[in-house]
Parts: C-alpha cells; sequence; structure tokens
C-alpha cells in the first residue's frame, strides 16, 4: 500500500482489471478495492485506530471486519473518506455481501476452528 508499510491487510482483493503484477522484488503497490481485517485483543485497537482510516483514505471501497470472540462480521462500505456500515452478520448466519455478493458464506465455519 502506497507509503505506508506497516499497514497490511490480513486479506485483501482486488478487480482483476485494476490488478497487475509488480516486476521483479517490488511490492505491490495497487490499493485493494476490498479489505479483509481479523481483530484480536492484540490488534484491535490499532486497526480501528489506524488502519480503517487509512484504507478510506487511500479509496478502498469495502471493508470487512470479523471478530472471532463475538462471532460477526461487519460489512462497510467507503463514503468519501469515512466508512459506512452496512451490515453486521453473527453466529451460524449465512452471509451473502458486497462486493462478493453472488456467493453465500455460511459462517459457522468460521468460528469452527
Amino acid at each position: 500500500m502506497p507509503s505506508a508499510p506497516e499497514v497490511d491487510p490480513d486479506i485483501a482483493g482486488w478487480r482483476r482489471e485494476r490488478f497487475a503484477w509488480p516486476e521483479g522484488n517490488e511490492p505491490l503497490r495497487i490499493v485493494p478495492n476490498w479489505v479483509c481485517e481479523v481483530l484480536s485483543p492484540s490488534n484491535a485497537v490499532y486497526d480501528r485506530r489506524i488502519k480503517f482510516p487509512f484504507y478510506a483514505r487511500v479509496g478502498v471501497s469495502w471493508l470487512w471486519v470479523v471478530e472471532p470472540r463475538d462471532q460477526t462480521v461487519e460489512i462497510r462500505k467507503r463514503e468519501a473518506n469515512h466508512w459506512s456500515v452496512l451490515a453486521t452478520f453473527a453466529g451460524n448466519e449465512t452471509m451473502r455481501a458486497e462486493p462478493f455478493d453472488a456467493i453465500e458464506i455460511p459462517l459457522g465455519r468460521l468460528w469452527a476452528c
């Protein structure tokens, strides 16, 4: 991600038409369309205060926030430079959420580990 190597998403995704592999050993500098962060007690404050605002500033469109302790997935969409919460899924629900709303994700499988 541009000028913030210390801010790396847990999972990121790009639309095919925007993605290109970097040459040689160059880092990937294309801002993802979608980011997923898995919170833990050791990183939740940092993620919420540093990473989430950074993702909005650089233009990430979608942010999924996974909270294993509460067994929730929060779906956020960037509007201007802030996040709007669109939905929260929990427990054993089946999730269908942008930008992957063409597929259903059974959340119970996430918490089984």
